[in-house]
């Protein structure tokens, strides 16, 4: 180690030299360290270092809330005038269809209504006149049993059509589930259609809540565990800061991207997250290790290098380090033991006088 008065004197004297032979030495110049109060010194400390890692990802719907919606009659579309990405409340229509199936059906229930009003009058009528003794108990049996037949083949068409869910209207209205947005669309207008068409006739996604699915490469697998805590930011809305936990991680690589992902589940209250939107994550170990870590003043980058100056208070020493990370202004290092002093302010001034000097 070469002591601090002798480095300073080196200093001043190029200092000296530099400003021409006829000038003298001022008496004032200060050549020790104790009386700069800029130069501090730090002590080395072993701490726990959790790396920070950063993944690429999107926003996705949450599949428990997407609800898709088939067509279950038969027939042409007349109106579908909405697309995706369109927000919809729940009951919203969304489609309708003109179903031959149904006008028929609907001539049913009609037909079934009339025999049964027939029926009642005739019951109602039956009930009185067996009452009075005019008719026999057969011929009023008769006539109840016509009435319960006719309110049952009424009742299972009424039953028929509300499973349709139009009261065996000839059009059919496509509704919507639930409050949500559009992510799927099967139909168009003037198409027909179905009740075998195999695609749903639109797909509604629930957006108060989704899905954010991360990108993990095969080094950082291990690094990220169910429960790491998340920091996301999207691009429509960089300056805004959402944390999450990750609450699935697959356990299959992309064959192709050779790309883990990482899911995990966000509130979206004001809808602001939406499906494919680009997101930028920084997840940070759970668990760590323990390295040296000094403050990030304390470290010199020169010639493609890191170095801090070691002292034991009297004398200085350049020693190289290797950063392994940076963390709340300290940078966490290999090549100093914990313990040791380093000059953690004006460390780049005591450097280049102890270059200077050698």
């Amino acid at each position: 180690m070469k002591s601090l008065q002798y480095i300073l004197l080196a200093v001043a004297a190029v200092i000296l030299m530099s400003c021409g032979g006829e000038k003298e030495v001022s008496n004032d110049v200060s050549l020790d360290f104790s009386s700069n109060e800029k130069v501090t010194i730090s002590q080395a400390m072993e701490k726990n270092y959790k790396e920070e890692l950063f993944f690429k990802g999107k926003i996705e719907a949450l599949p428990a809330l997407n609800f898709e919606i088939p067509s279950t009659v038969s027939g042409k579309v007349i109106w579908s005038d909405l697309n995706i990405g369109d927000p919809v409340k729940k009951g919203q229509r969304l489609a309708s269809i003109y179903s031959y199936e149904m006008a028929d059906f609907q001539k049913e229930i009609k037909a079934s209504k009339a025999v049964l009003e027939r029926e009642k009058r005739e019951f109602t009528a039956a009930e009185s006149m067996h009452a009075s003794g005019l008719i026999s108990a057969a011929e009023f049996e008769a006539a109840k049993a016509e009435f319960v037949e006719a309110k049952s083949e009424y009742d299972k068409n009424m039953q028929q059509a509300r499973l349709y869910g139009d009261n065996g209207q000839a059009t059919f209205h496509i509704n919507s589930p639930v409050d949500g947005v559009i992510v799927t669309k099967n139909i168009r207008k003037g198409q027909r259609v179905t009740e075998s068409f195999e695609e749903s006739a639109f797909v509604v996604a629930d957006l108060s809540q989704v899905r954010v699915k991360l990108n993990v490469f095969e080094s950082d697998i291990r690094k990220i565990k169910k429960g790491s805590q998340v920091m996301l930011s999207t691009l429509a809305d960089s300056e805004t800061v959402i944390v999450g936990y990750i609450d699935r991680i697959s356990s299959v690589l992309d064959p192709e991207s050779k790309v883990m992902s990482a899911y995990l589940t966000l509130d979206n209250p004001d809808r602001n997250l939406i499906p494919e939107m680009f997101v930028m994550a920084k997840v940070q170990e759970l668990e760590g290790k323990m390295l040296t870590a000094v403050p990030s003043k304390a470290v010199i980058f020169d010639q493609d290098k890191n170095f801090v100056v070691k002292t034991d208070g009297k004398d200085y020493e350049i020693a190289e380090v290797k950063l392994k990370g940076e963390q709340n202004s300290e940078y966490f290092i290999e090549g100093l033991a914990s313990g040791e002093a380093v000059v953690s302010a004006e460390a780049l001034m005591v450097y280049t006088a102890i270059k200077q000097a050698s």
